[in-house]
């Protein structure tokens, strides 16, 4: 948000900041605020004038040559071209060496012959032109000088007088700090930071109204109470709707707000400089009475910047009898907008429940200051009193009468809540021994109510009223150790007494398998838990519906690694941050393979990444009693996704067309080795999910549990994206996975090592994963490992159905030196056995 100087100025002193603005800017930061630019716009030789002598120009039919007074004793010369003033009138005089907007320098000159020693100016050459060239009552604004009132005294700097010499700040606000967001918040935060006291306040007594009362006219009603806790309006009749004074454009225009007129340039004014958003509606075009409700199903509504939305009947609406007049919080109509032959304004000011409102503005994607505003929180306290002060400064500033009564709904506020803090907590907390008095005088600067207890070693805070982000006593310790400086705690190493606590075991496992992956060449990868709910159900084939009577046929076909998908359903986000994350996923591998799409369209056409993160699922438990929601249960998981597409090339190898499945399967097997986990099972699918190749479907079993599944790309999927190399992917349960993972040490045998090897005739079907389980099943403890290191298939016999594998067994024994005695037996045992149970013959 930015802020005036000048306008925070007006509520507390900071005029020595004026020269130093960085340092205003160095307390704001340290004090949680983000400044992230200040401006400073300074103007000079710019004095208030009167015309003396007006006549015509001799040498040009449309110029006049003035004398102007600008000091007491000297009259300039100024020639000028325009129309709209006269001898006697005050105007704004440029004096050479004057910077106008446009980086044009006043020079004195000669124009036509005679001497001009300056230039008289407009609104336009000050910078502050027609900000609405279809409004009628902005174009008097070009067409001449700017004249002044009478009463401005001769050869004063204008610079000073309208405010144009200013420093604007940027300013980070944080959600947590709504009551920062006008000048006079900002003002009362600097009044705690820098032990200065405010000028004035929000609050102000009764105005006098001469008008006619507006209820009997037109009543208001307020339908829905929990969502507009407070209303308030009043009408000010017989106005005249013109141009705003120049200080106030000034001070909207800095501030990047554009003057439209006297009535709405109000309302702008007090959102910025007192946080509260108001409205102000042409009463004539109101009918019957304003009802503060729900819109209705299906009707369209065309907000004030002209666009067309059709409401769904969830939204808070101001409305009348007939039509909608304004999105509650959010934006007006421009069926009740303010014109230039507006006669009668009713003003509203309100205080609208901020989650309404978030959710009006998140739905039409609509964002206004008024709803930046409400959806953060605005108290309702003041909502009155403002109410009252801009219906006096409309008056002044568009004449008129205010009516004789004001309608305010006020619905029972609940009291601020006691807050129960001791010096030890701020201790326990903060690491230092604070002092409770300084604490406390914080506190009260914050404007908190403060009872100190048990000789001042104990205390009840009641927060001020506009401090939403202030419930427990960890909310006051992080108020002090802001204010105090968090520069103030000292660095100190804690004395350790005890032993360190141990890790938790995901933690550790996970740092473990980072490790262990980046070792195998994968590159880690970090993607946003949404998804589109859209692209992911496409490309993993399942269906997610939102609708729970619905029954997700599919929704099991996906691998979802030993869970039951049974009354399981997606978690959809209600406000989502675009059409792309509308989902949370129930599956890495759609953003992986996102990531390496986006990689290939990019140039790189080789590459291996895994991901460590979660899923995430919802189970919908049955309905308690009709017209009650179904309760549901939020549940996440832990997943490893892999994928891997490209093969490197060079000069001495050819590996182009060697499949990727293998790589991720090399790598899995390490993975499973660095974690100790033998007891496990490459397998053949059932039935690979859609975007998986039928025939490169693996699942992997520990301890007879699917604990994950690997696949290449199936070739309709890689032609439907485009994708030109092979691909394959992995996805693992990291919860089965680490409960697989033995732990402990395992001594080394001190007794060597025997090498035995085994040839078999086996059918081409049949897979090779039998028979090495059936291998270490037979041969038990001193198994230490089987590998497959030959495999003979009779090239010119195409026909053949049968293969020769060879697999080589590593034994070792614990307890005693293997004789060869006992390998011939246990060979013997193992070919009778394997024979017996397999459709295989012995080589």
């Amino acid at each position: 948000m930015k802020f005036s100087l000048n306008s925070l100025n007006n509520f507390i002193d900071l005029k020595d900041f004026f020269n130093k603005s960085d340092k205003l800017a160095d307390r704001l930061s340290s004090a949680g605020f983000e400044v992230e630019s200040w401006e400073v716009k300074k103007t000079s030789h710019l004095v208030v004038a009167q015309i003396k002598e007006k006549k015509a120009h001799p040498s040009a039919d449309r110029l006049s040559l003035c004398q102007v007074q600008a000091q007491p004793d000297r009259l300039f010369p100024i020639v000028c071209g325009a129309t709209n003033f006269k001898e006697g009138d005050k105007a704004v005089l440029a004096l050479p060496g004057a910077v106008l907007p446009g980086e044009f320098k006043v020079k004195t000159r000669k124009i036509r012959g005679e001497t001009s020693e300056g230039m008289l100016l407009s609104l336009g050459e000050l910078g502050f032109g027609s900000s609405n060239k279809e409004n009628d009552l902005s174009q008097q604004e070009d067409s001449g000088i700017l004249i002044l009132p009478q009463d401005v005294e001769v050869g004063l700097n204008f610079a000073d007088y309208v405010g144009l010499n200013d420093v604007i700040f940027e300013v980070d606000i944080t959600p947590d700090r709504p009551d920062c967001l006008s000048h006079f918040g900002m003002a009362r935060e600097l009044s705690c930071l820098l032990d200065r006291k405010l000028k004035m306040n929000c609050f102000q007594g009764a105005i006098k109204g001469e008008g006619p009362s507006f209820q009997e006219l037109l009543g208001v009603e307020v339908k829905q109470p929990k969502l507009c806790t407070r209303y308030t309006g009043r009408v000010v009749y017989g106005v005249k709707v013109k141009p705003s004074p120049l200080w106030l454009r000034i001070s909207l225009e800095y501030l990047g707000f554009k003057s439209i007129n006297n009535i709405v340039d109000v309302t702008n004014y007090f959102l910025i400089q007192w946080g509260q958003p108001l409205h102000a509606f042409d009463l004539d075009l109101l009918e019957e009475k304003i009802l503060i409700d729900y819109s209705q199903k299906g009707e369209s509504f065309k907000t004030l910047d002209d666009q067309e939305i059709h409401l769904t009947g969830k939204e808070l609406c101001i409305r009348d009898k007939k039509q909608n007049l304004a999105l509650a919080g959010v934006i007006g109509g421009i069926n009740s907008g303010i014109r230039s032959e507006t006669k009668n304004v009713f003003l509203e000011s309100a205080c609208f429940e901020s989650s309404q409102v978030r959710r009006t503005s998140k739905r039409f994607n609509i964002e206004t200051d008024s709803s930046y505003r409400f959806s953060r929180g605005v108290p309702g306290e003041s909502t009155l009193d403002l109410l009252r002060k801009a219906i006096s400064l409309i008056q002044e500033l568009a004449g008129g009468a205010i009516s004789k009564d004001e309608y305010d709904f006020w619905t029972k506020i609940e009291k601020q809540k006691t807050i129960k803090i001791q010096e030890k907590d701020l201790e326990r907390r903060l690491g230092v021994k604070p002092s409770f008095v300084e604490f406390q005088n914080w506190m009260e600067k914050l404007q908190c109510k403060v009872q100190l207890e048990a000789g001042q070693k104990r205390a009840k805070v009641i927060p001020p009223f506009f401090r939403f982000d202030l419930h427990i006593k960890e909310d006051l310790i992080e108020e002090y150790a802001r204010l105090e400086g968090y520069d103030k705690i000292p660095e100190e190493i804690t004395y350790l007494n005890g032993f360190p606590m141990t890790d938790q075991k995901e933690y550790t496992f996970s740092n473990k398998i980072v490790e262990a992956l980046v070792h195998e060449g994968f590159y880690q990868a970090i993607n946003h838990s949404f998804i589109s709910h859209n692209f992911s159900d496409s490309f993993l084939g399942i269906k997610t519906d939102t609708n729970e009577k619905e029954k997700s046929e599919t929704f099991a076909s996906y691998p979802f690694l030993g869970l039951s998908t049974a009354g399981k359903k997606a978690v959809f986000i209600r406000n989502p941050l675009s059409s792309e994350y509308n989902m949370m996923r129930v599956s890495l591998i759609p953003s992986l393979f996102k990531n390496a799409e986006q990689s290939i369209r990019h140039g790189c056409l080789q590459a291996r990444l895994f991901e460590w993160g979660s899923v995430f699922m919802k189970k919908v438990g049955s309905t308690v009693s009709e017209g009650k929601e179904r309760q549901s249960t939020y549940e996440e998981y832990d997943r490893l996704g892999l994928i891997a597409w490209g093969q490197e090339e060079n000069l001495w190898e050819k590996s182009k067309d060697r499949l990727c499945i293998y790589d991720l399967k090399t790598a899995l097997n390490s993975l499973l080795r660095h974690f100790n986990i033998h007891d496990y099972e490459w397998s053949k699918g059932e039935k690979a999910p859609p975007f998986v190749h039928p025939y490169q479907y693996i699942i992997l079993k520990c301890k007879d549990k699917e604990v994950a599944y690997m696949g290449s790309l199936n070739p309709i999927y890689a032609e439907k994206h485009k994708v030109r190399v092979n691909m394959a992917f992995a996805e693992i349960n990291t919860e089965c996975f680490f409960n697989s993972v033995k732990r402990g040490f395992r001594s080394l045998s001190p007794y060597p090592i025997v090498e035995r090897d085994l040839s078999f005739i086996v059918p081409k079907d049949f897979p090779a994963g039998d028979i090495i389980k059936g291998i270490k099943k037979i041969a038990g403890s001193i198994c230490r490992s089987v590998k497959i290191f030959d495999l003979y298939k009779n090239e010119k016999n195409i026909k053949s159905d049968v293969r020769s594998i060879s697999f080589r067994l590593v034994l070792q024994s614990d307890k005693e030196t293997l004789t060869e005695e006992n390998l011939q037996k246990l060979q013997i045992r193992l070919t009778e056995e394997l024979v017996s149970q397999y459709p295989i013959q012995l080589r």
